[in-house]
């Protein structure tokens, strides 16, 4: 039967037909998935959480992975270094606990609070989603915020959260009625140049403090202890993929960045490496426990099932320290 068929398929490729029971492969975009981070070789897809809805996403820039340099660079400062107090490492606890920072907090000096400070593409890059929010709890008077997501090619996913003004071709297509998520919602994909402010910011003593700066590599995860507890959690695309966005930095722009790192608390401390979210070592209790009443140097398990629904392996964690 084999050798039939290749001899029939042989007579019609000589003819300059196309044979019918060989359909080209579709795209699987907007279906849905299992599990975020998975990724589709075949479609340059990834898993990815839109909504409520684990779907096939299109992997950014993989579209000309073909034509990518080693690493995409950022080639202009995203805001003004005169703007900036200090920066804060990934892989550390969020400023109110549970969860790992996989992004970097970007703090303006309180003397400029009040003040709108522009932010700027640092790279070329293209809006594909954004959201329009009020944070749970804020006060009546709390002014909505963007977050914004940034396709830059070569996989590389670049975010921007707590923005509070947007302008340009990216005011035009973003959501304008406030909804209660910073998850990003789909919106016409808008190219931005390198050096091209597309928002502001502006600082609040006691409310707003500092904005988000992120950067996912989509086709790179990053490797923990337990890799089980985020492969399985719907929940840890960030984790999974989070970088340190000064490193994508040309120099002495990167030099220059990495200088600001230090404390959450507006402190700049020479030497504060960027950080990863992969912290942890083999053999001791020093990882990520991801229990909703875990202890410091406690290991008990308290009955909530692994892939709670509510919590889910990469809801609310502590760092143990090492006995």
């Amino acid at each position: 039967m084999r050798h039939r068929r290749r001899l029939i398929s042989l007579i019609i490729a000589s003819l300059g037909l196309v044979l019918p029971f060989a359909p080209p492969a579709r795209a699987n975009t907007g279906t849905g998935c299992a599990k975020v981070g998975q990724v589709n070789k075949k479609f340059d897809t990834v898993c990815s959480r839109v909504g409520k809805k684990l779907v096939w996403v299109k992997v950014p820039g993989k579209s000309s992975s073909a034509n990518c340099p080693s690493q995409v660079h950022f080639t202009k400062n995203f805001i003004e270094p005169a703007h900036v107090q200090v920066v804060t490492p990934i892989g550390g606890q969020t400023a109110f606990g549970g969860s790992i920072a996989v992004r970097s907090y970007v703090h303006p000096p309180s003397s400029l609070y009040g003040q709108q400070l522009p932010l700027y593409a640092p790279t070329d890059m293209t809006l594909y989603q954004a959201s329009y929010y009020l944070p749970n709890g804020a006060p009546a008077d709390y002014k909505p915020e963007y977050s914004l997501f940034f396709d830059a090619g070569c996989s590389i996913s670049v975010q921007f959260y707590h923005v509070k003004g947007v302008v340009g071709k990216v005011a035009s297509v973003v959501p304008t009625t406030a909804s209660s998520s910073s998850a990003g919602q789909n919106v016409t994909k808008t190219k931005i140049a390198a050096g091209e402010q597309f928002g502001w910011y502006q600082g609040e003593a006691g409310r707003s403090v500092a904005f988000d700066f992120r950067v996912e590599d989509s086709a790179n995860k990053n490797q923990f202890i337990n890799q089980a507890r985020f492969e399985a959690s719907p929940l840890a695309s960030g984790e999974l993929f989070a970088k340190c966005p000064y490193d994508y930095f040309i120099e002495p722009l990167k030099s220059m960045w990495l200088g600001k790192l230090g404390s959450s608390s507006g402190v700049v401390v020479p030497g504060t490496p960027c950080g990863k979210p992969t912290q942890g070592g083999n053999g001791t209790v020093n990882g990520m426990w991801f229990l909703p009443n875990a202890k410091v140097n406690s290991l008990t398990f308290d009955g909530v099932p692994f892939g709670d629904p509510v919590v889910g392996p990469a809801g609310p964690y502590m760092r143990s320290e090492e006995h």
